[in-house]
Protein backbone atom coordinates (compact mmCIF):
# COMPACT_ATOMS: atom_id res chain seq x y z
CA UNK A 1 0.00 0.00 0.00
CA UNK A 2 1.20 3.57 -0.89
CA UNK A 3 1.45 5.79 1.57
CA UNK A 4 -0.35 9.43 0.42
CA UNK A 5 -0.65 12.95 1.85
CA UNK A 6 -4.63 12.33 1.05
CA UNK A 7 -4.44 9.09 2.95
CA UNK A 8 -2.99 10.73 5.95
CA UNK A 9 -5.23 13.80 5.78
CA UNK A 10 -8.06 11.55 5.76
CA UNK A 11 -6.72 9.58 8.47
CA UNK A 12 -6.41 13.01 10.82
CA UNK A 13 -9.97 14.16 9.71
CA UNK A 14 -11.27 10.68 11.04
CA UNK A 15 -9.27 10.81 14.78
CA UNK A 16 -10.79 14.71 14.60
CA UNK A 17 -14.14 13.46 13.99
CA UNK A 18 -14.20 10.97 16.70
CA UNK A 19 -12.18 13.31 18.66
CA UNK A 20 -15.11 15.61 18.40
CA UNK A 21 -17.75 13.31 18.67
CA UNK A 22 -16.51 11.94 21.80
CA UNK A 23 -16.21 15.25 23.56
CA UNK A 24 -20.00 16.56 22.41
CA UNK A 25 -21.10 12.93 24.14
CA UNK A 26 -18.97 13.22 27.21
CA UNK A 27 -20.08 17.13 27.25
CA UNK A 28 -23.75 16.21 27.42
CA UNK A 29 -23.64 13.04 29.68
CA UNK A 30 -21.71 15.36 32.08
CA UNK A 31 -24.70 18.30 31.53
CA UNK A 32 -27.44 16.14 32.20
CA UNK A 33 -25.90 14.36 35.07
CA UNK A 34 -25.70 17.98 36.46
CA UNK A 35 -29.12 19.01 35.78
CA UNK A 36 -30.02 15.75 37.69
CA UNK A 37 -28.20 16.88 40.71
CA UNK A 38 -29.92 19.93 40.85
CA UNK A 39 -33.04 18.65 41.12
CA UNK A 40 -34.53 16.95 37.62
CA UNK A 41 -34.97 17.63 34.00
CA UNK A 42 -37.58 20.42 35.24
CA UNK A 43 -34.63 23.03 35.84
Amino acid sequence: MNWTPIDSAQLLALGIFIFAGYCIVRGMVLKARRKREEGGPCN
